[in-house]
Order: structure tokens, then sequence, then C-alpha cells
């Protein structure tokens, strides 16, 4: 991605991600199978062959996250990702990695050697790096 393209897509993404944190929060509160608080972490976003198809790296750890829909089952059009970060992918998610500051809600209980399940609230200071 050039220098040009990589700002013009950084601007969409920071206009988009106070709309979508609005329209997700709403649900997430009262969602039946949240097992905890939601929290702010910083990591890496990618996709993976396997289940489930998006997980983030906790920056700083050996932690790894499930990204998962509202259902507890892999991503599909129950619950996308946010649209800043489904516009920062773009048509060829597995070329890129998302840097940044994710909002996650858990939908399992974080256990040693276990990849937790989360759903992804919103997306926030985003740097988007080709692999």
């Amino acid at each position: 991605m050039n220098p040009a393209g990589t700002l013009a897509a950084a601007a969409l993404l920071l206009v988009s991600s106070a709309a979508d944190a609005a329209q997700t929060h709403s649900w997430c509160r009262s969602h039946p199978q949240r097992v905890g608080q939601c929290r702010d972490i910083h990591g890496r976003l990618s996709p993976y062959n396997g289940t489930p198809t998006y997980r983030i790296w906790i920056l700083g750890t050996r932690r790894m996250l499930g990204v998962v829909g509202r259902s507890g089952h892999d991503l599909g059009d129950e619950y996308p990702l946010p649209a800043n970060l489904e516009t920062a992918f773009g048509p060829r998610p597995f070329d890129l990695d998302i840097f940044g500051d994710f909002r996650v809600c858990p939908l399992t209980r974080a256990r040693p050697g276990v990849m937790q399940s989360v759903y992804v609230v919103r997306g926030r200071h985003l740097l988007v790096r080709r692999r």
C-alpha cells in the first residue's frame, strides 16, 4: 500500500470507529453469553486458516484470542467485524495484519493454554500492514 493510500485509509478508519462503537455497545452490555467485563487490548488482528478465522494476538504476551460472532461461533452475517476493520481488510484479508487497540468482550473464561473466545466491539488507532 502506498503512503497516500495508507493515510486515506487511516482517516476513514478513525471516522467510522465512533459510529461502530455506538451501534454495537447497546447489545454487548446485555449479551447473555458474555462471561466478563469488556476490555481494551493492544494487539494484532489477523485472519488464519481454521476456526475461528480471525484472531487477536495481545502484544507482549503469548495470548491469542479467537474472534467469534454473537452466538459464539465463527464470524458470519450474524455479526461481522466492525465496519472500519472490514474496510481495512478489504477484499484480500489474508494479505494483511491490523495492529491497534481493540475493545473485546469475552464469551468464554480465560484459561491457560486455551484460546479465549471474544467478540470485537471496536478497533481504534489502527495500523494496517502487509504480511
